[in-house]
């Protein structure tokens, strides 16, 4: 199959642009993009952000190598320019000896912990370490001793190492923290030092580590800072949505959204969920338009809900209802058609009016009624086929293969001696298969020869309801 041709469009002037192709061609007009030239590449990198950048970088070797932060001063003002651009929680410079590239890497909060990739628990930035964990991949890789016992040299290896202040679980106060890493890296270092050169090489590394410390808390509080910021902008986009949801009416001039049900919203849980998290952009763009199609969902679903519990207490109990006509059998086509059923699907009002509580009334004599003469409409359709009702034994088989079940539900006609025994699917066509020999019964016929127990079908029947009503 020949491949399609893809490209990108960049603008050059005013009513022109450059059309670039991904594979090459021998069309005129068309280049490949890895021959655009590198000044128009430069340019055009200028404006785009970090992350397209990184999508930059993935197309090909060449784009790769042009991109790297290493490769040129300009390849490092291209990610300098597009931090600052388009990362306002970003504006500090990098840490020493630490790249563009890594450095946008080390302050993704928004990707998860840089070692499990978990996003259930924010992450921190441990400027001093220079990595962005969870609590628990940390805990992993940090030692709290000031001292390590296994330090064999002379000097201490708290003096020349940076630090972290964390507060371990179950305790208030602050202690020293030292990447493992670091300490193991500092002792073999130490080791290989000769004796004479010892003192020197202890104020140079605190000289450094006094450095890292201090920049460190500078970043730490600006992340402090950033955070409180952005946690108050969360907090003023979630509360105009939901002020906004509150005052919203409908054409009667009732408030359409009750604050009872905003509250069982999964939009509304999760977006305040996320206004203690940093960088949490997710849930907002579309926050009230979420809200407004999930509540209207809910209420369908409360509803059907309602309608499902009336229906089954008409069918389990028998002194509620004294009219005949109000009774509803097992075999009635209401039960398993009505998620099929146009009055189910989208549940009525009363006088279309949402705000008028369905009463018990209005429900049997009214709902149920409207919903079984459609169920019943449903049988005359040609287009339709019925999974038979649930007396028949393709009904029970359709029920207990929907709940993932294998009953003893099913009885022989043909044994009246022992008709008490109940067997399941398999176990009765066996049964009958053995009967057969004995008798001159040339085929089995399902429905004339078995017969289904109406109290295990019974039993099931809450069942069948909760399997569907979610939809």
């Amino acid at each position: 199959m020949k491949r399609k041709n893809s490209y990108f469009i960049f603008p050059i002037n005013s009513g022109k642009f450059l059309r670039l192709s991904t594979i090459s061609s021998s069309n005129q007009g068309i280049i490949k993009i890895t021959d655009l030239p590198l000044d128009i590449f430069i340019e055009i990198c200028y404006h785009l952000s970090p992350m397209a950048l990184f999508s930059m970088m993935c197309v090909c070797k060449q784009f790769n190598y042009w991109l790297y932060p290493t490769t040129s001063y300009i390849t490092r003002d291209i990610w300098r320019v597009s931090r600052i651009k388009f990362l306002e929680y970003l504006q500090l410079n990098p840490p020493k000896y630490m790249d563009e590239i890594s450095y946008i890497k080390l302050a993704m909060l928004q990707k998860g912990c840089q070692f499990c990739s978990s996003k259930r628990e924010t992450p921190k930035v441990f400027w001093a370490f220079r990595i962005r964990s969870c609590r628990k991949c940390l805990e992993q890789r940090i030692i709290y001793d000031e001292t390590p016992s296994w330090a064999k040299t002379p000097i201490d290896v708290a003096l020349v190492l940076p630090h972290e202040h964390i507060i371990p679980y179950g305790q208030i106060f602050k202690v020293r923290a030292y990447l493992t890493s670091d300490v193991r890296a500092a002792h073999r270092e130490c080791i290989s030092i000769p004796s004479e050169n010892i003192i020197d090489w202890i104020r140079h590394k605190q000289q450094l580590a006094t450095e890292i410390i201090n920049d460190a808390e500078i970043r730490s509080k600006v992340d402090e800072e950033i955070l409180i910021k952005k946690i108050k902008e969360n907090r003023r986009i979630f509360d105009t949505a939901i002020s906004t949801l509150l005052n919203t009416k409908d054409e009667y001039g009732h408030q359409k959204y009750i604050d009872k049900y905003i509250l069982m919203l999964p939009s509304y849980k999760k977006a305040k969920d996320g206004l203690s998290k940093p960088f949490m952009t997710n849930p907002w763009p579309n926050l009230l338009e979420n809200m407004k199609s999930e509540y209207f969902k809910l209420m369908k679903l409360r509803r059907r809900r309602q309608i499902i519990s009336t229906i089954l207490s008409i069918i389990t109990s028998h002194d509620t209802l004294s009219s005949y006509s109000y009774k509803i059998p097992l075999s009635d086509p209401i039960v398993d058609c009505i998620h099929w059923c146009p009055s189910f699907a989208n549940p009525p009002y009363v006088n279309d009016d949402p705000f008028i509580p369905w009463s018990k009334e209005f429900l049997v004599e009214t709902l149920i009624q409207k919903i079984r003469k459609e169920a019943r409409s449903l049988l005359k359709n040609k287009n339709f086929l019925r999974p038979g009702p649930f007396t028949s034994v393709h009904g029970a088989k359709n029920l207990f293969s929907c709940l993932y079940l294998d009953e003893k539900s099913y009885r022989c006609k043909l044994c009246w001696s022992d008709f008490t025994t109940s067997y399941t699917y398999k176990k009765i066509y066996i049964h009958l298969i053995s009967c057969r020999w004995g008798r001159s019964i040339e085929n089995i016929d399902e429905e004339k020869m078995i017969e289904v127990d109406r109290s295990v079908v019974h039993k099931y029947i809450p069942q069948w309801f909760k399997y569907f009503k979610v939809e």
